[in-house]
């Protein structure tokens, strides 16, 4: 399922713009297995997993003339999405020739995972002469930070009853920050020199935890 729509205003010196963009999945995988280890014996495994999610996405600028030298720009994106993975797999050991169950198990992980991305960029373009020669200087920054929450539980039925289960946070966050400015200068006869500076900058935090109980 999708739904999106675009806006556009262009007025004299001024122009804007706006994205907007929702969409939801919802598929699954199914897996049936039959796996013979021994003479006499099969592994059964019967696996389903959903993977439910959404994603949004708001993309926005503009962009203003002050004068028929400087021009300067604004733009923004923003996305958020939510993914979503649960899972079942039942695992049974069994003798063939009797019908008897060695062992048997059932393991349930449920993921949940949430990002967001935030993106703001600013442009300032001088106009040198009428050739086309230009000075332009970008600046952009990038948040995206991105937090999982994991549950997980193992039924063991056969040959003795426990379950064990726990849970994880898993936090990762990323920053990346680029300065730019560059001129580009028109000579006669199709020629063009240019020039530039460019520096980037980016950093990175992840944490992990666990925790298991029986």
């Amino acid at each position: 399922q999708f739904f999106g729509f675009n806006l556009n205003n262009s007025d004299g010196k001024l122009s804007s713009y706006l994205n907007v963009s929702v969409a939801k999945r919802n598929s699954f995988e199914e897996l049936n297995t039959d796996r013979k280890f021994a003479s006499d014996s099969v592994l059964r495994q019967e696996a389903l997993t959903k993977y439910p999610g959404n994603s949004y996405y708001l993309g926005y600028g503009i962009n203003y003339s002050i004068n028929d030298k400087w021009d300067w720009s604004y733009d923004g994106r923003l996305s958020y999405n939510i993914n979503k993975s649960n899972s079942v797999n039942e695992s049974i050991k069994q003798q063939i020739s009797s019908g008897n169950l060695g062992a048997q198990n059932s393991a349930q992980i449920n993921n949940n995972a949430k990002s967001l991305s935030i993106n703001q960029g600013f442009n300032l373009k001088y106009k040198i002469d009428s050739l086309g020669s230009t000075w332009t200087t970008d600046l952009s920054y990038t948040y995206a930070p991105t937090n999982t929450d994991q549950l997980f539980v193992t039924d063991y039925i056969i040959p003795n009853k426990f379950t064990l289960n726990g849970d994880a946070r898993i936090e990762n966050t990323y920053h990346f920050v680029s300065a730019a400015t560059d001129v580009s200068k028109k000579l006669k006869g199709k020629i063009t020199v240019e020039a530039g500076l460019k520096s980037t900058g980016a950093w990175f935090n992840n944490g992990n935890n666990y925790y298991n109980q029986l």
